[in-house]
């Protein structure tokens, strides 16, 4: 796809989630696999002038035999080095990096993304410790991530991903929970 369409600059894939639990040692008791899933996200604007990044139900082949186009894929993905040297993925934010990175590529630089579902990775899902939880600033990072957000893309008045809420005009970010079932999406 890279090679055939200079439109497109980034090609990604789905997930397979890797679940299970652990022993109070640490060791692995189970492992299951859960069906791929999709993180092509689209982008619309409501009528409250909020930039809404949603799922929408394509078909595989409207690009390619097995790929669609859409604004968003996981973080896993086959890009052109130019892109991704004129676009770089904002390592200092913790969590929202993903989100950003593809509203970079679409909406300032209108890049071309596609996704491909049938290219799978495993993503490792087991239960993070308590202790990692509490410690890891990527559970705290909400409210710098969205701040920035309204700052850069300020022509919007909020933003909403399938996780998460920023007002802008209210300053305020809200984690949705339960929204990881994708259907209630």
């Amino acid at each position: 796809i890279l090679e055939k369409d200079p439109e497109i600059h980034l090609v990604g894939g789905t997930y397979i989630d890797v679940v299970g639990k652990r022993s109070r040692l640490g060791y692995i008791k189970y492992v299951s696999f859960k069906n791929p899933y999709s993180y092509a996200l689209d982008l619309q604007i409501d009528s409250r002038n909020w930039l809404n990044m949603v799922y929408t139900e394509k078909e595989i082949g409207d690009y390619g035999k097995n790929c669609r186009r859409t604004n968003s894929t996981h973080n896993f993905f086959m890009a052109r080095k130019e892109t991704l040297l004129k676009v770089p993925w904002r390592s200092k934010l913790k969590m929202n990096e993903h989100e950003f990175f593809f509203l970079d590529l679409g909406m300032r630089h209108r890049y071309g993304i596609v996704e491909c579902p049938q290219v799978t990775v495993l993503h490792n899902m087991f239960p993070r410790s308590l202790t990692y939880s509490s410690s890891s600033s990527r559970y705290t990072e909400f409210c710098r991530a969205f701040k920035m957000l309204c700052r850069e893309y300020n022509s919007f008045r909020g933003f909403r991903t399938p996780w998460v809420q920023a007002d802008c005009e209210e300053q305020t970010a809200c984690v949705l929970l339960g929204a990881s079932n994708r259907k209630e999406m």
